[in-house]
Order: structure tokens, then C-alpha cells, then sequence
């Protein structure tokens, strides 16, 4: 994997079409607290908590086999300790080598999620 693409401040991860994750780069590998060849030729239900795995299959797949792109799906993660990474995915699908290929870029939201918290409970009291 390229070297900036590697260690760009988002995660990024390529998916077969029948969601086995291909690729990740080290900043999601961190993000997660996985190595890649943990994660490498595993589902994308590996790195997703039970409700991100039935809401991947509801919106993410359909979304990507009908328009070929997702933007900012927003879905959690699932890192190592089991904590759940709040994330917006961006996708969209190639044709690589004769076969459909995903490529994702995930980037954490868990800041926005604490600003927005503040902003109700400010306009709640």
C-alpha cells in the first residue's frame, strides 16, 4: 500500500464484493487496535458490532450495488477491547483485475458525537 495512503489520517480498507475485507491501512489497523493480518481476508462483520453488522446489510450493500457509492453512512466500528468507534463511511465501488472491488474511507467521529451531546443537553435545559 502506498506510504500516504497508509498512514493518511482517515482509515481506509478494500472490500471483495462479497464483503471480505482485502486491504486496511495502518491508521485503521490503530484506530481499531488490530494488526492486518488479523483483520486481512476477514468479513466486514468482524470489525462491526451486532447492530453496525444489521445496519451494514440494509444500507451499506444495497447503497453500493445500486448507486455504486456511499456517503457519510454513519455506523460504528468495533476496535479489539470491544469498544464501539462511532464513524462516517465514504464507498465506492471499482472494477479491479476483472473483479468488483469497495474501497472505503472511514473516518472517526467521536468528538462531533461529544460536541453534538453538549448541543442537545445545552438546548434541553
Amino acid at each position: 500500500m502506498d506510504e500516504q495512503l497508509n498512514c493518511a489520517p482517515c482509515g481506509f480498507l478494500s472490500l471483495s464484493e462479497d464483503s471480505v475485507i482485502r486491504s486496511v491501512n495502518q491508521t485503521l489497523c490503530e484506530l481499531l487496535d488490530l494488526s492486518s493480518d488479523v483483520i486481512i481476508g476477514q468479513h466486514i462483520h468482524s470489525i462491526l458490532p451486532k447492530s453496525g453488522r444489521v445496519f451494514y446489510e440494509l444500507y451499506f450493500v444495497p447503497l453500493v450495488q445500486i448507486g455504486k457509492r456511499v456517503e457519510e453512512l454513519y455506523i460504528s466500528l468495533e476496535a479489539k477491547n470491544g469498544k464501539e468507534i462511532p464513524v462516517l463511511i465514504n464507498a465506492n465501488k471499482r472494477v479491479h483485475n476483472n473483479q468488483n472491488v469497495i474501497d472505503c474511507i472511514v473516518v472517526p467521529i467521536k468528538i462531533r458525537d461529544e460536541y453534538e451531546n453538549v448541543l442537545l443537553n445545552t438546548k434541553r435545559n
